[in-house]
């Protein structure tokens, strides 16, 4: 299947996807364990039809969509951010330094200190220009292996979160269907066969880590890796 997409895609937008499915597919087929079923000619016929194209689509929309409720959350863009003199997330000495770097790709010096106290929506406007050129010239994946690795990860995340709602509710289904399942083997004094067992166990462990573990600081944290590594990339220009 990786033949099909860029490292990008299959990492960050359909893995995901996937990974909020998983779940209900193993609650389905619990269901139908005991049903002579080609679960290899419905998996091909998806794939042909174009459909894990279209699942790949739609993680990468949905984290689009609510990627700039993360950027109000965080206070702005990861890269503008770290560029603010007032963040102090970069020391004042590598700071002056990407500022310099990042100016002469605009063509404009960068704001000093005061100057961005004085007016923050255009040194913002400015630090976001910088970036702009350098993706551009990032965009070599074997030049610049460390920014595309970190890039898949916060893709990953950000796409996983914004999946959060769906995610939820499909455990929810799966846990249900796990139960049914379990309560009618032993409503009927059946022997409990163990792959119900399992989707419910597995449903269970997806719920939690979406409720407790999947939150905007779990993305906070691969963001701002990747807009370090992104910033760092203006040395070597």
């Amino acid at each position: 299947m990786q033949n099909l997409f860029d490292e990008y895609s299959f990492k960050a937008r359909l893995t995901p996807t996937f990974l909020v499915l998983l779940p209900l597919a193993l609650a389905a087929w619990a269901w139908t364990a005991d049903v002579q079923f080609n679960w290899k000619l419905l998996a091909g016929g998806i794939i042909y039809c174009g459909g894990t194209l279209l699942l790949a689509q739609l993680g990468r929309d949905l984290g689009r969509q609510k990627q700039e409720q993360l950027f109000i959350l965080w206070g702005g863009k990861p890269t503008t951010r770290l560029l603010r003199h007032r963040t102090k997330a970069i020391d004042a000495i590598t700071l002056n330094r990407y500022h310099t770097k990042l100016g002469n790709l605009v063509g404009q010096k960068f704001p000093t200190k005061e100057q961005e106290g004085a007016d923050k929506k255009t040194a913002d406007m400015l630090y976001e220009s910088g970036v702009k050129i350098l993706l551009e010239k990032t965009r070599d994946k074997n030049k610049y292996g460390l920014i595309f690795r970190e890039n898949i990860n916060y893709g990953f995340r950000r796409n996983l979160w914004a999946m959060k709602p769906a995610g939820i509710l499909i455990c929810f289904i799966a846990i249900f269907a796990s139960v049914v399942q379990i309560w009618i083997a032993l409503s009927n004094q059946r022997v409990v066969s163990l792959l119900p067992v399992i989707s419910l166990m597995v449903a269970i462990i997806f719920l939690t880590l979406w409720v407790l573990r999947i939150k905007p600081r779990w993305v906070f944290a691969t963001a701002d890796a990747y807009a370090i590594r992104l910033l760092a990339a203006c040395e070597e220009l």
